[in-house]
């Protein structure tokens, strides 16, 4: 889902990407990171999460100042790049630069869990599949034990003969009918999609479909449940009644896949790591959610012209809530969604600052804000969001990606002894909560609050250390506390949705929103796959003279390359 620039590159492809293009050399960040790992004294990974953490989070810490040019916009530093013109919007709190603020760090630790997430995804296709081809199974029905498995949880096929032969027949049967649904989709069906994008290709001159082993499980149960099969021919259809059974279908697939988890009985928490996330990926269960909530703002039923929603409601911002299924965010973009509407509130001047003030500026001359009217307000409001999320979907998030993988791959063979995905799994069993959070669940004032003991923290290192532990803390506190309303939905995961998601109005707008954001990445997958290579787009023209010393010069390069970039994807 990264933009085309660095989709199936190389790393050493990526590398020279970031440098030569971005102006993001990874050779002195790996430096200043080998430095601060020593002076940690952290010399080589064991399997003990504290050095683990500290690791991971050392990288991120000097990764993200390394690409201050293009993250600056969150504002976890000041307002004087934000996106919005924030604080300019009406809080409950006094100053709203502390509320803004505190939503920043919560931003940033987004920004941290994906590129986690990133790092974890990619190692674990170098460690157990593009380097170790043999670890996949074709998708055949003697397979259907072991791939009812998560791949953490068992992670090797062993023959079975506990199987009669009349079960086999019925077991045949039943998978030839599954065999069956996904072999005659059309490449503009859902189903096919879903399914094409996570499953391998043996070569081409075979038909055979190849299962790896660490995706195993996902892909069976997409393989096998009815209910994707199901909402898939409905969201190929465009009668008024498969309008109306779009929602019933989602949220019955969303409780089958529920089951599904549950009854695989993972043994470990990366195993529901691989799963929540392709399913949040695929059928954006907790941003649907989050949208639901909006729902009551901007359908017409509140009329409430206070509320930002009801401000911006259209077809404008309908598709905005679309376009949130391509960010890879997955378990964030809505938190995102979150902070943007906030800064839009009674927001008056709407006045971007990113990439708009001179770089390298020590003063610039403060222009009177223009109020704007009603009018003005809601087209500028709308514009901005969708820069907003075009900004973080097409240059953000590849970059950090890029980035990330990139550093690794040097620190890798000094720092872990073990493959890289073992020292990623443990982190994820410690971290799950966190990783998987909807930070929306979070009241404005339990991310205050952690935000005000940061201030008052004497912690060596008080962003991870006190504000990120009392949020990880909150949330697994959330979770404890929570109690499924039935038996078959685990408590972890009915703490996610909304009650309004459970028991959504089933009506004509709900269902078009719906469709448009299931079907999207389809859409997106394909613009992707054909658009033209960026550097064609790219200006040019020279970034003028500079009296400063070199690396000023450099800096001004990179802003020029960032505005230029900006520009591309939002003209």
């Amino acid at each position: 889902m990264n933009l085309n620039l660095f989709n199936n590159k190389s790393i050493l492809e990526q590398e020279y990407i970031l440098k030569y293009f971005y102006l993001l050399d990874p050779q002195p960040l790996i430096s200043e990171i080998r430095i601060d790992l020593k002076q940690k004294e952290i010399s080589k990974l064991d399997m003990s999460s504290e050095t683990i953490d500290i690791f991971f989070h050392t990288v991120f810490d000097h990764m993200y100042s390394h690409a201050s040019q293009y993250v600056k916009f969150i504002p976890v530093t000041g307002f004087k790049d934000c996106f919005f013109g924030e604080p300019g919007g009406k809080t409950k709190y006094k100053d709203p630069y502390f509320q803004f603020t505190a939503f920043a760090f919560v931003l940033k630790l987004a920004l941290y869990n994906y590129c986690i997430s990133e790092g974890f995804f990619h190692n674990l296709e170098q460690d157990y599949y593009f380097n170790r081809p043999e670890l996949c199974a074709p998708l055949e029905v003697k397979y259907k034990k072991y791939f009812s498995s998560g791949f953490f949880s068992n992670r090797f096929y062993e023959k079975s003969s506990d199987l009669n032969s009349k079960t086999k027949e019925d077991s045949r049967q039943t998978w030839y009918h599954h065999k069956k649904n996904t072999e005659n989709a059309a490449p503009k069906d859902f189903v096919y999609f879903v399914f094409n994008d996570c499953k391998k290709i043996a070569d081409l001159d075979s038909s055979q479909t190849l299962v790896p082993w660490i995706y195993k499980f996902p892909i069976y149960t997409y393989f096998r449940e009815n209910t994707v099969s199901s909402l898939s021919r409905n969201l190929s259809a465009s009668s008024q009644g498969a309008m109306r059974n779009t929602l019933p279908l989602y949220i019955q697939l969303y409780r089958a896949l529920l089951q599904d988890e549950k009854n695989a009985n993972f043994t470990s928490s990366s195993d529901t790591f691989i799963f929540q996330t392709m399913n949040e990926r695929y059928f954006g269960f907790s941003t649907f959610s989050y949208i639901t909530d909006l729902i009551p703002d901007i359908d017409g039923s509140m009329t409430d012209l206070k509320s930002v929603p009801s401000k911006y409601s259209g077809s404008q911002f309908n598709n905005v809530l679309k376009e949130l299924s391509v960010c890879p965010l997955v378990y964030s973009r809505h938190f995102f969604l979150k902070y943007a509407l906030e800064a839009l509130n009674d927001n008056d001047t709407l006045e971007t600052k990113y990439l708009q003030a001179p770089s390298q500026s020590l003063m610039t001359h403060s222009v009177s804000s223009r109020v704007l009217s009603d009018t003005q307000k809601s087209v500028k409001g709308i514009e901005l969001l969708d820069q907003f999320f075009q900004t973080l979907n097409q240059v953000v998030l590849p970059i950090l990606s890029a980035l990330w993988n990139t550093t690794l791959q040097y620190l890798i063979p000094d720092f872990m002894s073990e493959e890289p995905t073992t020292y990623f799994q443990t982190y994820i069993e410690k971290h799950l909560g966190i990783l998987t959070a909807d930070f929306t669940k979070f009241t404005d004032d339990e991310i205050y609050n952690c935000f005000q003991k940061y201030m008052h923290s004497k912690e060596v290192n008080p962003y991870w250390n006190e504000f990120v532990k009392d949020i990880e803390n909150l949330y697994d506190l959330k979770i404890s506390k929570s109690r499924p309303s039935s038996k078959d939905i685990p408590a972890a995961q009915q703490a996610i949705y909304s009650n309004r998601f459970l028991y959504a109005a089933n009506n004509s707008f709900t269902s078009s929103l719906l469709r448009g954001f299931l079907l999207r990445p389809m859409e997106h997958a394909t613009e992707v796959a054909t658009a033209p290579y960026p550097f064609s787009y790219i200006s040019e023209e020279e970034s003028g003279s500079n009296n400063n010393p070199a690396i000023n010069e450099a800096y001004n390069f990179q802003y020029k390359r960032a505005q230029e970039i900006f520009n591309l994807f939002h003209n």
